[in-house]
Protein backbone atom coordinates (compact mmCIF):
# COMPACT_ATOMS: atom_id res chain seq x y z
CA UNK A 1 0.00 0.00 0.00
CA UNK A 2 1.32 3.59 -0.66
CA UNK A 3 1.08 4.81 2.78
CA UNK A 4 1.57 8.23 1.87
CA UNK A 5 4.35 7.62 -0.53
CA UNK A 6 4.23 10.55 -3.28
CA UNK A 7 4.27 10.10 -6.77
CA UNK A 8 4.23 11.62 -10.37
CA UNK A 9 1.95 10.78 -13.27
CA UNK A 10 2.74 12.53 -16.43
CA UNK A 11 0.19 11.92 -18.82
CA UNK A 12 -3.67 11.92 -18.16
CA UNK A 13 -4.71 9.79 -20.63
CA UNK A 14 -7.21 6.23 -20.11
CA UNK A 15 -3.99 4.67 -18.60
CA UNK A 16 -2.54 7.54 -16.50
CA UNK A 17 -5.88 8.27 -15.44
CA UNK A 18 -6.18 4.72 -14.16
CA UNK A 19 -3.10 4.40 -12.48
CA UNK A 20 -3.84 7.75 -10.96
CA UNK A 21 -6.95 6.58 -9.41
CA UNK A 22 -5.80 3.08 -8.69
CA UNK A 23 -2.64 4.52 -6.64
CA UNK A 24 -4.67 7.48 -4.61
CA UNK A 25 -7.57 5.08 -3.70
CA UNK A 26 -4.35 2.77 -1.87
CA UNK A 27 -2.97 6.04 -0.35
CA UNK A 28 -0.31 7.22 -2.42
CA UNK A 29 -0.10 11.15 -2.78
CA UNK A 30 -0.18 11.99 -6.76
CA UNK A 31 0.32 14.77 -8.49
CA UNK A 32 -0.47 14.86 -11.81
CA UNK A 33 0.89 16.66 -15.52
CA UNK A 34 -0.28 16.69 -18.71
CA UNK A 35 0.66 19.09 -21.56
CA UNK A 36 -3.07 20.25 -22.04
CA UNK A 37 -3.85 20.80 -18.24
CA UNK A 38 -7.72 20.71 -18.76
CA UNK A 39 -7.48 17.06 -19.33
CA UNK A 40 -6.31 16.50 -15.71
CA UNK A 41 -9.09 18.01 -14.18
CA UNK A 42 -11.57 14.91 -13.96
CA UNK A 43 -8.71 13.65 -12.09
CA UNK A 44 -9.22 16.39 -9.09
CA UNK A 45 -11.98 14.89 -7.53
CA UNK A 46 -10.13 11.64 -6.75
CA UNK A 47 -7.73 13.81 -4.43
CA UNK A 48 -4.76 14.30 -7.28
CA UNK A 49 -2.97 17.57 -7.63
CA UNK A 50 -2.48 19.19 -10.94
CA UNK A 51 0.56 20.45 -11.96
CA UNK A 52 0.67 23.37 -13.88
CA UNK A 53 3.71 22.80 -15.88
CA UNK A 54 6.40 20.12 -15.78
CA UNK A 55 9.09 22.32 -13.25
CA UNK A 56 6.17 22.16 -10.80
CA UNK A 57 5.55 17.78 -11.48
CA UNK A 58 8.91 17.21 -11.13
CA UNK A 59 9.38 19.25 -7.94
CA UNK A 60 6.33 16.90 -6.27
CA UNK A 61 8.36 13.70 -6.40
CA UNK A 62 11.21 12.00 -7.79
CA UNK A 63 9.39 8.87 -8.55
CA UNK A 64 7.96 9.71 -11.67
CA UNK A 65 5.24 7.55 -13.79
CA UNK A 66 5.17 8.45 -17.69
CA UNK A 67 2.10 7.21 -19.24
CA UNK A 68 2.78 9.26 -22.52
CA UNK A 69 1.91 8.39 -25.82
CA UNK A 70 4.99 7.59 -27.37
CA UNK A 71 8.87 8.08 -27.07
CA UNK A 72 8.55 11.08 -29.20
CA UNK A 73 6.60 12.66 -26.55
CA UNK A 74 9.00 11.40 -23.74
CA UNK A 75 12.07 12.98 -25.63
CA UNK A 76 9.93 16.36 -26.13
CA UNK A 77 8.75 16.56 -22.16
CA UNK A 78 10.98 15.82 -20.68
CA UNK A 79 14.31 15.67 -22.88
CA UNK A 80 14.46 19.55 -24.79
CA UNK A 81 17.25 21.83 -23.71
CA UNK A 82 14.72 23.58 -21.00
CA UNK A 83 13.41 20.40 -19.67
CA UNK A 84 16.72 18.39 -18.94
CA UNK A 85 18.19 19.96 -16.12
CA UNK A 86 14.77 18.87 -14.30
CA UNK A 87 14.83 15.47 -14.66
CA UNK A 88 18.06 15.12 -12.34
CA UNK A 89 18.20 12.25 -9.66
CA UNK A 90 14.80 11.27 -10.74
CA UNK A 91 13.76 7.97 -11.08
CA UNK A 92 11.07 7.16 -14.39
CA UNK A 93 9.20 4.38 -15.25
CA UNK A 94 7.14 4.41 -18.96
CA UNK A 95 5.12 2.51 -20.07
CA UNK A 96 4.41 4.00 -23.53
CA UNK A 97 5.42 1.71 -26.32
CA UNK A 98 8.08 1.80 -27.54
CA UNK A 99 10.43 -0.81 -29.66
CA UNK A 100 13.29 -1.60 -27.66
CA UNK A 101 15.87 -0.01 -29.56
CA UNK A 102 13.95 3.55 -28.69
CA UNK A 103 13.94 2.37 -24.82
CA UNK A 104 17.52 1.42 -25.00
CA UNK A 105 18.62 5.49 -26.92
CA UNK A 106 16.16 6.97 -23.92
CA UNK A 107 17.51 5.13 -20.87
CA UNK A 108 20.94 6.41 -22.50
CA UNK A 109 19.50 10.28 -23.06
CA UNK A 110 17.69 10.10 -19.35
CA UNK A 111 21.56 8.71 -18.00
CA UNK A 112 23.40 11.02 -19.76
CA UNK A 113 21.14 13.72 -18.12
CA UNK A 114 21.55 12.14 -14.98
CA UNK A 115 18.22 10.57 -14.12
CA UNK A 116 17.30 6.37 -14.79
CA UNK A 117 14.38 5.11 -16.89
CA UNK A 118 13.01 1.90 -16.24
CA UNK A 119 9.94 0.29 -18.61
CA UNK A 120 6.90 -1.55 -18.10
CA UNK A 121 4.34 -3.39 -20.55
CA UNK A 122 1.28 -3.43 -18.42
CA UNK A 123 -0.53 -6.44 -19.72
CA UNK A 124 -4.19 -5.13 -18.87
CA UNK A 125 -6.72 -1.94 -19.57
CA UNK A 126 -7.43 0.92 -17.70
CA UNK A 127 -10.21 -0.95 -15.84
CA UNK A 128 -8.25 -3.70 -14.84
CA UNK A 129 -5.53 -1.02 -13.60
CA UNK A 130 -8.72 0.07 -11.45
CA UNK A 131 -9.49 -3.05 -10.28
CA UNK A 132 -5.69 -3.69 -9.27
CA UNK A 133 -5.52 -7.09 -11.83
CA UNK A 134 -3.47 -7.52 -14.75
CA UNK A 135 0.32 -9.13 -15.32
CA UNK A 136 3.52 -6.22 -15.04
CA UNK A 137 6.30 -7.35 -17.08
CA UNK A 138 9.45 -4.67 -15.92
CA UNK A 139 12.61 -4.14 -16.92
CA UNK A 140 15.30 -1.39 -16.14
CA UNK A 141 18.38 -0.98 -13.67
CA UNK A 142 18.47 -3.17 -10.81
CA UNK A 143 18.88 -0.65 -8.30
CA UNK A 144 14.93 0.38 -9.34
CA UNK A 145 13.42 -3.03 -9.41
CA UNK A 146 12.39 -2.98 -6.05
CA UNK A 147 10.81 0.26 -6.08
CA UNK A 148 9.08 -0.36 -9.31
CA UNK A 149 7.83 -4.16 -8.77
CA UNK A 150 6.34 -2.13 -4.76
CA UNK A 151 4.54 0.04 -6.67
CA UNK A 152 3.17 -2.09 -9.89
CA UNK A 153 2.39 -4.93 -6.79
CA UNK A 154 -0.23 -2.12 -6.17
CA UNK A 155 -1.81 -1.58 -9.35
CA UNK A 156 -1.66 -5.26 -10.77
CA UNK A 157 -1.86 -8.91 -9.76
CA UNK A 158 2.00 -9.74 -10.56
CA UNK A 159 5.07 -8.55 -11.66
CA UNK A 160 7.51 -10.13 -13.84
CA UNK A 161 11.16 -8.63 -14.15
CA UNK A 162 12.59 -9.24 -17.32
CA UNK A 163 16.17 -7.69 -16.36
CA UNK A 164 17.82 -5.23 -18.29
CA UNK A 165 15.81 -2.58 -19.88
CA UNK A 166 14.74 -3.39 -23.66
CA UNK A 167 13.64 -6.36 -22.36
CA UNK A 168 9.75 -5.73 -21.67
CA UNK A 169 9.54 -3.91 -25.00
CA UNK A 170 10.68 -6.96 -26.61
CA UNK A 171 8.43 -9.09 -24.37
CA UNK A 172 5.28 -6.49 -25.67
CA UNK A 173 6.38 -7.12 -29.22
CA UNK A 174 5.85 -10.91 -28.39
CA UNK A 175 2.32 -10.44 -27.07
CA UNK A 176 1.41 -8.07 -29.76
CA UNK A 177 -0.43 -10.71 -32.32
CA UNK A 178 -2.13 -12.57 -29.99
CA UNK A 179 -3.91 -9.29 -28.41
CA UNK A 180 -4.43 -8.04 -32.31
CA UNK A 181 -5.59 -11.24 -32.91
CA UNK A 182 -8.30 -11.77 -30.23
CA UNK A 183 -10.34 -8.56 -31.17
CA UNK A 184 -10.44 -9.42 -34.11
CA UNK A 185 -11.68 -13.02 -33.38
CA UNK A 186 -14.30 -11.63 -31.50
CA UNK A 187 -15.17 -8.77 -34.53
CA UNK A 188 -15.42 -12.14 -36.93
CA UNK A 189 -17.86 -13.78 -35.02
CA UNK A 190 -20.39 -10.88 -34.21
CA UNK A 191 -19.95 -9.94 -37.78
CA UNK A 192 -20.95 -13.75 -38.75
CA UNK A 193 -23.81 -13.57 -35.77
CA UNK A 194 -25.64 -10.59 -37.53
CA UNK A 195 -25.20 -11.79 -41.27
CA UNK A 196 -26.82 -15.40 -39.82
CA UNK A 197 -29.20 -13.87 -37.99
CA UNK A 198 -28.29 -16.45 -34.77
CA UNK A 199 -29.06 -15.41 -31.08
CA UNK A 200 -26.94 -12.11 -30.21
CA UNK A 201 -26.52 -13.56 -26.95
CA UNK A 202 -24.64 -16.53 -27.82
CA UNK A 203 -21.53 -14.78 -28.92
CA UNK A 204 -20.97 -12.91 -25.51
CA UNK A 205 -21.42 -15.87 -23.21
CA UNK A 206 -19.77 -18.39 -24.97
CA UNK A 207 -16.79 -15.83 -25.83
CA UNK A 208 -17.06 -14.67 -22.31
CA UNK A 209 -17.07 -17.50 -20.06
CA UNK A 210 -16.56 -21.08 -21.91
CA UNK A 211 -13.36 -22.81 -21.20
CA UNK A 212 -12.46 -23.40 -24.59
CA UNK A 213 -13.48 -20.59 -26.46
CA UNK A 214 -13.00 -18.05 -23.79
CA UNK A 215 -11.43 -14.33 -24.50
CA UNK A 216 -10.72 -11.73 -22.46
CA UNK A 217 -12.28 -8.45 -22.84
CA UNK A 218 -15.14 -10.31 -24.73
CA UNK A 219 -17.65 -9.01 -22.27
CA UNK A 220 -17.20 -5.67 -23.16
CA UNK A 221 -16.81 -5.94 -26.70
CA UNK A 222 -19.45 -7.57 -27.43
CA UNK A 223 -21.81 -5.53 -26.69
CA UNK A 224 -20.07 -2.78 -28.09
CA UNK A 225 -19.88 -4.30 -31.42
CA UNK A 226 -23.47 -5.26 -31.82
CA UNK A 227 -24.75 -1.96 -30.79
CA UNK A 228 -21.94 -0.46 -33.10
CA UNK A 229 -21.52 2.13 -30.39
CA UNK A 230 -18.37 2.51 -29.51
CA UNK A 231 -15.89 5.00 -26.99
CA UNK A 232 -12.70 6.41 -26.85
CA UNK A 233 -11.56 6.27 -23.48
CA UNK A 234 -9.95 2.17 -24.32
CA UNK A 235 -6.85 1.48 -26.79
CA UNK A 236 -7.73 2.94 -29.73
CA UNK A 237 -8.18 1.57 -33.65
CA UNK A 238 -5.09 4.26 -34.51
CA UNK A 239 -3.39 3.04 -31.64
CA UNK A 240 -3.62 -0.37 -32.91
CA UNK A 241 -2.35 0.51 -36.14
CA UNK A 242 0.51 2.34 -34.49
CA UNK A 243 1.70 -0.27 -32.69
CA UNK A 244 0.87 -2.86 -35.29
CA UNK A 245 3.37 -1.43 -37.57
CA UNK A 246 6.05 -1.29 -34.85
CA UNK A 247 5.53 -5.31 -34.17
CA UNK A 248 5.68 -5.71 -37.79
CA UNK A 249 9.19 -3.64 -38.21
CA UNK A 250 10.79 -5.66 -34.92
CA UNK A 251 9.63 -8.99 -36.45
CA UNK A 252 10.89 -8.33 -39.96
CA UNK A 253 14.66 -7.17 -38.44
CA UNK A 254 14.81 -10.71 -36.58
CA UNK A 255 13.54 -12.57 -39.75
CA UNK A 256 10.23 -13.50 -38.69
CA UNK A 257 7.53 -14.29 -40.93
CA UNK A 258 4.42 -10.97 -40.68
CA UNK A 259 2.01 -12.15 -43.10
CA UNK A 260 -0.49 -12.10 -40.24
CA UNK A 261 0.41 -9.49 -38.62
CA UNK A 262 0.12 -7.46 -41.78
CA UNK A 263 -3.13 -8.68 -42.66
CA UNK A 264 -4.38 -8.00 -38.82
CA UNK A 265 -2.60 -4.53 -39.72
CA UNK A 266 -5.27 -4.10 -43.08
CA UNK A 267 -8.29 -4.53 -41.37
CA UNK A 268 -7.64 -2.46 -38.65
CA UNK A 269 -6.48 0.44 -41.19
CA UNK A 270 -9.72 -0.02 -43.12
CA UNK A 271 -11.58 1.03 -39.82
CA UNK A 272 -8.63 4.01 -39.40
CA UNK A 273 -9.96 5.20 -43.03
CA UNK A 274 -13.82 4.60 -42.26
CA UNK A 275 -13.21 7.73 -39.75
CA UNK A 276 -12.63 5.30 -36.76
CA UNK A 277 -9.43 5.99 -35.39
CA UNK A 278 -10.23 7.37 -32.66
CA UNK A 279 -12.52 5.21 -31.33
CA UNK A 280 -12.01 2.08 -29.19
CA UNK A 281 -10.17 -1.40 -30.80
CA UNK A 282 -13.26 -2.85 -31.01
CA UNK A 283 -14.37 -0.85 -33.68
CA UNK A 284 -12.65 -2.36 -35.83
CA UNK A 285 -15.92 -5.11 -36.22
CA UNK A 286 -16.84 -2.32 -38.89
CA UNK A 287 -14.45 -2.98 -41.19
CA UNK A 288 -15.14 -6.72 -41.75
CA UNK A 289 -18.86 -5.73 -43.14
CA UNK A 290 -18.45 -2.35 -44.73
CA UNK A 291 -17.39 -1.46 -48.04
CA UNK A 292 -13.51 -2.42 -48.60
Amino acid sequence: MGNGMEVVVIGAGAMGSAITQRLIALGYSVTVFNRTVERCDHLRKYGAAIANDIEGALSASNTVVLALYDGNAIESTLLADNTRELIVGHQFLNIAQTTPDEIIELSGNFANAGARLSEVEMIAYPEHILDGVGDMVLAGPAEDQEQWTRLLDDIGSQVHWVGEIGNASRAEMAFWLPFAFQTIAIAYTVAAFDSEGLPPALPNKVLSANPVLNISGADSAVPAMQKHSYGTDQWSIDNMVTSLKVAIRYAKERGLSTGVFESILEVYECAAQQGLGDKDHAAVREALTRSR
